[in-house]
């Protein structure tokens, strides 16, 4: 764990940024943006084992992370972009939903490590932008999945500094 610590804070990078990852870049150091993750996708038929986190649970992350530190702008990422707009209306500070088409997989991780905050799915991907972020605040779901029949079962991904919340799922 402290191997991968170290390496996300010194190490992680893309050769080559496209120009929107340098704008979106640069908006999210010049104010401070929570990033939201929102797994969909394949999980849509695995809600019943991996779960679907509901919208409250996303709230309830921004407040425990807004009592923390103040954010001024939150960032949805999905896979699922079209499935989010209600949790984007429900969010009371400036927030824009990223969709997969505006950057790579790869540079999508590195955006999200970039922001202030982050609020996981219960996903691998978004775990591991929280690892390589750089002092950045992580607030994880709790239990990482709705069955402990799920494929890591009960596995616990948190980091020693992040912020564990209840889990909702639908």
């Amino acid at each position: 764990e402290e191997f991968i610590a170290t390496f996300g804070k010194s190490a992680f990078g893309l050769k080559n940024e496209s120009p929107t990852l340098i704008e979106m870049t640069d908006q999210v150091l010049e104010k401070s943006v929570v990033a939201i993750h929102v797994r969909r996708g394949d999980y849509l038929n695995y809600k019943n084992s991996f779960g679907l986190l509901t919208n409250e649970y996303y709230l309830a992350s921004l407040k425990l992370l807004s009592e923390e530190k103040e954010f001024s702008d939150v960032m949805i990422f999905s896979d699922s972009p079209e499935l989010v707009v209600d949790l984007s209306k429900k969010i009371d500070i400036q927030t824009q939903v990223i969709s997969p088409s505006e950057l790579s997989t790869s540079e999508t991780m590195v955006l999200m490590s970039r922001c202030a905050g982050l609020i996981t799915s219960n996903s691998t991907f978004s775990f591991w932008a929280g690892m390589l972020g750089n002092d950045l605040k992580v607030v994880i779901p709790d239990p990482w999945f709705k069955s402990n029949d799920a494929w890591l079962g009960s596995a616990d991904f948190k980091h020693p500094s992040w912020l564990k919340q209840p889990a909702g799922w639908y």
